[in-house]
């Protein structure tokens, strides 16, 4: 019979992941922290990988697919504010 093994079960780096995305979604935007504040304290859970200044690996997400159209989308905003 296979046993939980707590934090490090499988189903839990899946939460933990997503956990992450959560804060980011919801911090970065009113300010409360910074994404690499964030990350950083993501870390500390197994699965949340973060290098200090990588801003393209996200896992669960994929840098091609869903990453850069987003990355290029907030420059293209930031641009656009920057002109006005």
């Amino acid at each position: 019979m296979k046993t939980d093994t707590g934090w490090r079960s499988s189903s839990n780096l899946f939460i933990f992941t997503r956990v992450r995305l959560v804060a980011l979604g919801h911090l970065l935007p009113i300010g409360a922290h910074s994404f690499h504040e964030i990350m950083s304290a993501a870390r500390s859970f197994e699965g949340c990988t973060y290098t200090d200044g990588n801003y393209r690996y996200i896992p669960p997400l994929d840098w091609k697919t869903e990453l850069k159209p987003l990355w290029e989308q907030a420059e293209k905003k930031v641009k656009n504010d920057i002109r006005k």
